[in-house]
């Protein structure tokens, strides 16, 4: 009985790793936004339990982890898969479109992994992945807010890895 959290989790990638971890035998749970209907599909479908919170506000998100901490215990995993992007030109970005963009794939991660990982490091355990883009990584033809969210994403990875070392819990980003 291994138990998960993954943001994000009624998109396409969200999606296939809940189907992934929950077939796996993983106590799995979902955050989910927008989308009532695809999170109770998923839900019905998986026995995954489906959580509705807006992921950057830390009251919501500090809610859903004890709700889910209540029902599941300290967490084992965190899949940090919530994020956007939005396709236009630098010149066209606003200021708004930028916080937005930002916020969506660096704050969420952030507030999100704050809530839960203390958990982990009372139980001296547990395995972050995020989930980045090689935006992040290459020079590539994306608009430039996503690109630098995703290079966040990395630097997030590579400090908490080395701050959470010593708890033994891993941290790790993956590049679909």
């Amino acid at each position: 009985g291994k138990s998960v959290l993954v943001t994000g989790g009624t998109g396409a990638v969200g999606r296939d790793i809940v189907r992934k971890l929950t077939a796996a035998g993983w106590q799995t749970a979902f955050t989910w936004r927008s989308s009532r209907e695809k999170a109770e599909a998923l839900a019905k479908e998986t026995g995954a339990f489906a959580v509705e919170a807006d992921l950057t506000d830390s009251a919501q998100v500090n809610r859903m982890a004890a709700l889910i901490e209540e029902k599941f215990g300290p967490l084992d995993g965190l899949v940090n898969n919530a994020g956007m992007t939005q396709v236009m030109p630098f010149a066209m970005i606003e200021e708004e479109d930028w916080d937005k963009v930002i916020t969506a794939n660096l704050k969420t991660m952030f507030l999100v992994t704050h809530a839960v990982v203390r958990g982990m490091i009372r139980k001296k355990s547990g395995v972050i992945v995020n989930i980045g883009s090689l935006a992040g990584h290459r020079m590539l033809e994306v608009p430039v807010h996503y690109a630098t969210a995703k290079a966040g994403v990395t630097g997030f990875t590579l400090s908490l890895a080395r701050e959470m070392a010593r708890y033994h819990i891993r941290v790790n980003e993956v590049v679909p």
